[in-house]
């Protein structure tokens, strides 16, 4: 998926955010599903295989001397411009 994309059905049913959520709770890991979505003005339909959900837990701390790309992808993820 991208930014932007609007979600509209899961397995051929139009769905909102609460019944696209508790849809696929029902759902389990190795199951396939058609996802519908809107992409710009293109309506497309994607077949997925659901993977194992995977909760880790990610912390950002700084470092004492960042290289380049380090500094790079932090201020990117800030929304800093510039490097």
């Amino acid at each position: 998926m991208n930014t932007g994309d609007q979600i509209v059905a899961l397995d051929g049913q139009r769905v909102n955010r609460d019944s696209f959520l508790a849809r696929l709770a029902e759902k389990r890991p190795g199951d396939v599903i058609n996802l519908t979505l809107f992409r710009d003005d293109d309506l497309r339909t994607f077949t997925i295989k659901l993977g194992k959900s995977v909760m880790d837990d990610y912390k950002i701390v700084s470092v004492r001397q960042p290289t380049p790309e380090q500094t790079r992808q932090y201020r990117a993820w800030l929304g800093v411009a510039g490097s």
